[in-house]
């Protein structure tokens, strides 16, 4: 599921930062998806020499897959309410 969302729909993954503080996102520039478990998201905010890993929590915790495909779900609906700010490029 975590290789899908980072292949096939890097689109998708940007708005995902707007749910992240404005602060982490100083010099970031790019974003990609890193982990995903029962509690949720883990995306990774790259940066010219570092980078940096914070998670997008899910409502509640996962059982199965379809609960974090709801939760993903869950979160591109927070992140697409939000109002756009400087949208960081996901890795080509």
């Amino acid at each position: 599921m975590l290789a899908r969302l980072d292949a096939a729909h890097t689109d998708t993954v940007a708005p995902l930062a707007r749910l992240l503080p404005a602060r982490e996102q100083v010099g970031a520039s790019g974003v990609r998806p890193l982990r995903l478990d029962r509690h949720g998201l883990v995306l990774r905010l790259e940066t010219a020499d570092s980078h940096r890993d914070l998670r997008l929590p899910f409502a509640a915790p996962a059982t199965h897959p379809g609960d974090a495909v709801r939760g993903i779900h869950a979160l591109l609906a927070g992140a697409t309410a939000r109002p756009r700010r400087r949208r960081l490029p996901t890795r080509s």
